[in-house]
């Protein structure tokens, strides 16, 4: 989870958002555009993660709108 969370911080210093989360499985980051709050995956595509937690399970991820993009 540290990679994860490294590479979260990483996609936010250069985009100034952090991605919103995944929903379809494709480990893209997939942006709605309503509601508070969206609930997915980590899009690990996007950030060049593995797509398990090291336990082949997904890691799951939500975030407020306001900070996404």
């Amino acid at each position: 989870l540290d990679e994860d969370r490294n590479a979260l911080l990483s996609f936010w210093d250069t985009r100034q958002v952090l991605p919103c989360p995944d929903t379809t499985g494709d480990g893209q980051a997939d942006c709605s555009g309503s509601g508070l709050v969206l609930y997915g995956t980590l899009p690990f595509a996007d950030l060049g993660v593995p797509p398990n937690d090291g336990t082949a399970r997904p890691v799951y991820y939500a975030d407020l709108t306001r900070f996404t993009k």
